[in-house]
């Protein structure tokens, strides 16, 4: 079996991406993301379309706050992530590898001006890691995460997921429907 690998950038997008997967995250997290935005939807027509039977106009203004309030924390959302990325824009845009192996992977930025050092996690360091349909997050100790994009794999999906499964302890694996 080869080795699992990921080499390359990580971009602004897949911050973004990481960003959303942890406000859900878990294994079903898009599908709770999905019945949130459901949620949201349906009670604010409710509310608008009940103001309207009743000609309360107090109803209808709260429907517009609800959705209002969403699209700002959406945008909020965005905009802050693209501040931390251009914060942290030489880490951002270095490129990264990372090898998995038998007992644990190593994680080094390729760039010369890093200041961050090549480091070795055996897989009991970790708190969990998740294989979502995006991206691979690999959390440790200290609320760091390692961020993998799929497109910086060089496994097909049924692979990693077989090398993530023989080597990573079941119970700090989770694979993301």
């Amino acid at each position: 079996m080869k080795v699992l690998q990921s080499k390359g950038y990580v971009t602004v997008g897949d911050y973004s991406s990481y960003v959303k997967f942890n406000m859900f995250k878990g294994k079903f997290y898009r599908l709770k993301v999905r019945l949130l935005v459901v949620a949201v939807t349906a009670a604010c027509l409710l509310l608008g379309i009940y103001g309207v039977m009743l000609h309360n106009m107090g109803m209808i203004i709260g429907a517009g706050i609800v959705l209002l309030c969403s699209a700002m924390f959406a945008y909020v959302v965005r905009v802050n992530v693209r501040n931390y990325c251009r914060s942290r824009a030489d880490y951002v845009r270095s490129e990264q590898q990372v090898v998995f192996g038998k007992n644990g992977f190593t994680f080094e930025v390729l760039s010369k001006n890093s200041e961050l050092p090549f480091t070795e996690t055996l897989y009991s360091e970790i708190e969990v890691l998740y294989f979502a349909p995006g991206a691979i997050y690999i959390y440790l100790g200290g609320g760091s995460v390692v961020i993998l994009p799929s497109r910086n794999i060089n496994l097909r999906k049924a692979d990693a997921i077989e090398f993530l499964t023989r080597y990573v302890p079941a119970e700090k694996l989770v694979i993301c429907v």
